[in-house]
């Protein structure tokens, strides 16, 4: 598990409305499979974060890894059929997301070191609608930067000679 991992973990067992626990789980991460996710029969509102690719940036005396990440919050409806259930439901997710961004933000902003490099500016958030398994919400996708030292101190490969 990741610092960032266990950083968006913990936002959900203090956030009133998830309030995540061992015994009553709320929340799945990519270090967790999709099959551990089923077993653990997350409880709703739920939060699934996706720690994804990266790239690089910078020049080359100060090099950066952007990496993907996407956070979902959804819900389950009784009734998918149901337009004023589906938008409360919709309507609570996403302020369950704006909860979390100005969290993130202002943890950035308090330079907590897991935070810090959470880049909002550029993100993106679209609808979840699972109508088949009743699950409506938001997927925020956003990137989070790291500076990277590229300088090997150990070298792990051996040193070539002319022979």
């Amino acid at each position: 598990m990741t610092p960032f991992h266990t950083y968006i973990e913990n936002l959900c067992r203090r956030h009133h409305s998830i309030r995540h626990t061992d015994e009553v789980p709320h929340f799945a991460g990519s270090a967790d499979s999709a099959q551990t996710a089923m077993a653990r029969r997350l409880h709703y509102p739920a939060v699934f974060l996706d720690v994804g690719d990266f790239d690089f940036a910078g020049d080359n005396s100060h090099k950066i890894m952007r990496r993907s990440i996407s956070i979902a919050f959804v819900t389950h409806v009784r009734d998918s059929g149901n337009a004023e259930e589906i938008q409360t439901a919709l309507n609570n997710m996403e302020q369950l997301m704006m909860d979390f961004i100005a969290q993130m933000d202002a943890d950035r902003k308090a330079c907590l070191k897991v935070a810090m490099g959470v880049q909002l500016a550029g993100g993106e958030a679209h609808r979840v609608e699972l109508e088949g398994a009743g699950l409506y919400g938001w997927m925020l996708f956003f990137a989070k930067e790291n500076h990277i030292n590229l300088c090997m101190p150990d070298n792990p490969f051996e040193i070539e000679t002319d022979d």
